[in-house]
């Protein structure tokens, strides 16, 4: 089977519902389409041994060197860091795309994030890194090799 991309999430979608691809990577709306009744399904980290994947895809929080209000940027990065704030961030990603909003702290209800995302004691997690830390020419190198050499 050939690879193929394409940037509407909804098309891909339909493509799988229809079989015209076994696999779908990086899918949305997969719950909509559930619910929808299309014969599509997902898999979660909790049914992989290896567990699942740690992202920063919406925990990423900087603090600039030059803010033009320093102080004020720490107190809001302190308050979304607190329980309560990761309490808000967790409620609100969630909401958004229920894959990323598990909040990294324990002290906080996890009863919001579906079943098949919630950490599990005992699971073995990775935590991915950003293209940043790691070297991406062999990503790159095998991307290249799968498409035929086409960017």
């Amino acid at each position: 089977m050939k690879v193929t991309l394409s940037r509407d999430y909804d098309q891909m979608m339909d493509w799988l519902a229809v079989g015209k691809f076994a696999v779908y990577f990086f899918s949305r709306g997969t719950d909509d389409a559930v619910r929808k009744g299309l014969p599509v399904g997902e898999l979660t980290p909790a049914q992989f041994k290896e567990g699942g994947v740690l992202t920063p895809i919406r925990g990423v929080i900087a603090l600039l060197n030059r803010a033009p209000h320093p102080n004020a940027a720490k107190v809001f990065i302190n308050w979304v860091l607190s329980r309560e704030g990761q309490t808000a961030f967790q409620k609100v990603s969630v909401a958004d795309n229920a894959a990323s909003g598990n909040s990294m702290r324990e002290d906080i209800s996890k009863d919001i994030i579906p079943p098949g995302y919630r950490r599990e004691p005992g699971l073995v997690q990775v935590e991915a890194l950003s293209g940043e830390m790691i070297d991406t020419r062999p990503i790159i190198k095998l991307v290249d090799e799968i498409l035929g050499g086409k960017p």
